[in-house]
């Protein structure tokens, strides 16, 4: 899948070959065992490679990033599709969402440009009080019947209040999608 900024990848390395096996084999190198030792040198460092990119970054930056997390292969796609079945990189974006509103609606721009191929995997968060030392989940599923709901759409990231939650003065949404 071809990433739209490939520098958001966080300690992403390049699983290109940097040495070609059959390069090796024709070398005349001394003594013949030497071979077998770079070649095996070689799939070990490929092998690290693909198991440092088979992680979950731990960063979370509020610009568009590849998190090391994978989405199922499409299940449309098969060996009778031109196109194979792969599993789909998760991207992550955290919005700084700000105070929230006094029973409200906030609209805030998270600045991408969505479309029909993004589906989203995830939308979490948390806002602060940084006064009274209240911390809460976003959304919020209240129990006592003021929750807080977040949606995102195509230009902004929604909250909305049904009460005054404006004691919250710093809140982030976490949006989780893949696109295809």
């Amino acid at each position: 899948m071809a990433i739209s900024n490939p520098e958001n990848f966080g300690a992403y390395i390049p699983s290109t070959y940097a040495w070609d096996v059959e390069q090796l084999q024709s070398l005349n190198i001394q003594p013949p065992g030497f071979k077998e030792l770079l070649i095996r040198l070689y799939q070990n460092v490929n092998q690290v490679t693909l198991g440092v990119n088979n992680r979950v970054s731990g960063y979370l930056y509020n610009q568009e990033f590849v998190s090391g997390k994978q989405f199922f292969p499409d299940p449309t796609l098969n060996s009778q599709t031109p196109q194979s079945a792969q599993p789909r990189q998760i991207y992550t974006l955290v919005i700084s969402t700000g105070q929230l509103p006094n029973a409200g609606v906030k609209n805030i721009p998270h600045g991408l440009t969505p479309n029909s191929s993004w589906q989203t995997v995830g939308i979490d968060g948390g806002a602060s009080d940084t006064t009274g030392f209240n911390y809460i989940k976003l959304p919020y599923p209240s129990a006592t019947g003021a929750p807080i709901e977040v949606s995102i759409n195509a230009t902004n990231v929604v909250i909305t209040t049904t009460s005054n939650r404006s004691n919250f003065n710093f809140s982030y949404i976490i949006w989780e999608y893949f696109k295809f």
